[in-house]
């Protein structure tokens, strides 16, 4: 990208995730496949297996040149923690006039349960 005046700096949709265990994903391959025979093909984009994550937190627009730091704050601000301990419950879709999103319930054992959206 060539540096004009006034062009407007690059940017990437950023999100904070965790990336799932392999056990895990096997479990959300097995969820679709039962899906895909409960819901109509036009309704539904499958995400695929490579792009499966549970999202903490959506930034949104960051300039590629405040990534590194961004990156440098958030893993300073997961330091000390413990490895999560969660497990998914049921699932369940938004109710929009189009389905948009599926979610599971994710519950851990110490904040209690929380809804997140997934794949």
């Amino acid at each position: 990208m060539s540096k004009r005046e006034g062009a407007r700096p690059e940017t990437y949709r950023v999100f904070i995730a965790i990336s799932l265990p392999e056990q895990v994903k096997d479990e959300i391959e097995r969820a679709q496949e039962e899906l895909r025979g409960a819901l109509p093909a036009e309704c539904v984009r499958w995400t695929k297996r490579g792009q499966f994550h549970l999202t903490l937190k959506f930034l949104g627009d960051v300039e590629s040149r405040r990534l590194e730091a961004l990156t440098d704050s958030v893993g300073r601000a997961c330091e000390g923690f413990g490895i999560l301990q969660l497990r998914a419950g049921r699932i369940g879709f938004e109710s929009y006039r189009v389905c948009r999103r599926a979610y599971s319930l994710i519950e851990d054992g110490f904040y209690g349960t929380t809804e997140s959206v997934f794949p």
